[in-house]
């Protein structure tokens, strides 16, 4: 018994120590495993099978189901109702009549006919047309190839299933489409009772122009009756009135002459005059029916002693009426003095070139300065102006201005602005 005490004693400490070293050996062992390259490409290795196992296993899984699916599909999918005798047969000819197929490859998912026609139902043919029922709507047709690419194209969902579900939106689409409808209805009515409201207007008024028509009738025959009468009054009262006006302007042009007492101006006077009234007027030196080839005709002139004794005691006398229709044109001859005669004969022999001068350089004016008598050519081109344009307006309003102010600075603003207001039939009174 001692010695198997003893031995127990001896093997109790010796048993720890074994323990220990094992363990050692071991971890030693299994680190140095761990390091070497071996064991990890096989540890790689390994996992990557393991994963290709999976997926492998995954896609048989997928394919197992889309086998199932496909082999649940309906023959009848995507065939419109008035087709179902053509699909229902135990064969299957295509549609351009170039095969003929048993009726169990129809919607197969494999693409049997050159046009599609075989497979309604599936997306395999990208010809294909594929029928939506929708049921409480309306059919619809669309292309095969939108049939199930996970996009809702048909109201009732028919065209999906396999990858993806719809919901059956067709009695909301229908509803939507009758209200619409129902809309358009009610427009087209109310347009409709307001045509045929118009219509019946129309047609009361038409009757009332009708029954008008002799009376208008009659009336337009009395008016051609009476047109050749009025036709000829009304060239004979033009044809009066042209004559009183050319009377009326050949009295004012007369009148004129003796009113503006031209004779009594000096050579600045008329040469100031005559620039103001071309301004007036708007002449420019190309004026061939003023100016003619450039010359001015200085026997247009007549001189203050050639008038006529009758002539000297209208220009002299008491104030002259020319009588127009209602209108009354009153002329106040202006008196010659004596020193205004003197004037005339002083300006005679001034040199020619002052008549630039005295218009400020008016270009219109230059061919006048080659003439031996400056004054009476500015004179004789005066009543030119007068008788040209029939102008008499103008040189009263430019005669009155030199009156009262001693100038003609300022008188061609003067007399286009009286021209231009609402008193320009008057005369002004300033």
């Amino acid at each position: 018994r001692s010695e198997i005490r003893r031995f127990e004693m001896q093997s109790s400490r010796i048993l720890p120590l074994l323990l220990v070293s094992c363990f050692y050996t071991l971890s030693s062992s299994f680190f140095d495993f761990l390091k070497s390259p071996s064991s990890t490409r096989q540890i790689e290795n390994e996992a990557k099978q393991k994963d290709l196992r999976q997926k492998q296993i995954l896609k048989e899984k997928v394919y197992q189901e889309q086998v199932k699916l496909f082999d649940s599909i309906s023959k009848s999918r995507g065939i419109p109702p008035h087709l179902n005798e053509k699909y229902s047969g135990s064969t299957f000819t295509c549609d351009n009549g170039s095969k003929k197929i048993s009726s169990s490859l129809v919607n197969d998912a494999f693409c049997d006919c050159a046009d599609g026609s075989d497979e309604p139902g599936t997306s395999a043919c990208s010809n294909g047309v594929f029928y939506c029922i929708n049921s409480g709507y309306k059919l619809l047709s669309i292309p095969s190839s939108r049939v199930d690419d996970q996009i809702c194209d048909c109201c009732d969902g028919s065209d999906e299933g396999i990858l993806t579900k719809c919901a059956n939106t067709c009695n909301e689409a229908a509803a939507r489409e009758r209200s619409e409808l129902d809309r358009k209805t009610t427009a087209y009515r109310s347009g409709s009772k307001e045509r045929s409201n118009l219509i019946d207007k129309i047609k009361v008024e038409k009757t009332a122009l009708a029954s008008q028509g002799p009376e208008l009738n009659a009336e337009i025959d009395r008016l051609n009756a009476n047109k050749s009468e009025y036709s000829s009054k009304i060239k004979e009262l033009d044809e009066v009135i042209q004559s009183r006006k050319s009377q009326r302007n050949s009295v004012l042009s007369d009148k004129t002459k003796f009113v503006l007492n031209l004779h009594q101006m000096n050579l600045e006077q008329s040469t100031q005059f005559l620039s103001s009234l071309l301004t007036v007027l708007n002449v420019d030196g190309h004026d061939e029916s003023i100016f003619g080839t450039g010359h001015v005709m200085q026997d247009e002139v007549k001189p203050h002693e050639e008038y006529t004794e009758e002539e000297e005691q209208s220009h002299y006398g008491a104030e002259e009426i020319i009588e127009d229709g209602d209108v009354k044109t009153v002329f106040t001859p202006a008196v010659e003095t004596t020193e205004s005669k003197s004037q005339e004969d002083s300006n005679n022999n001034q040199k020619p070139c002052e008549v630039l001068e005295f218009s400020k350089n008016d270009h219109r004016l230059g061919h006048l300065c080659s003439v031996e008598d400056p004054l009476a050519a500015i004179q004789s081109l005066i009543y030119t102006v007068i008788e040209s344009k029939k102008a008499y307006s103008e040189p009263m309003l430019l005669l009155g201005f030199w009156t009262t102010r001693h100038t003609f600075a300022g008188s061609e603003e003067y007399a286009r602005s009286h021209l231009a207001s609402e008193l320009a039939d008057t005369c002004p009174m300033d």
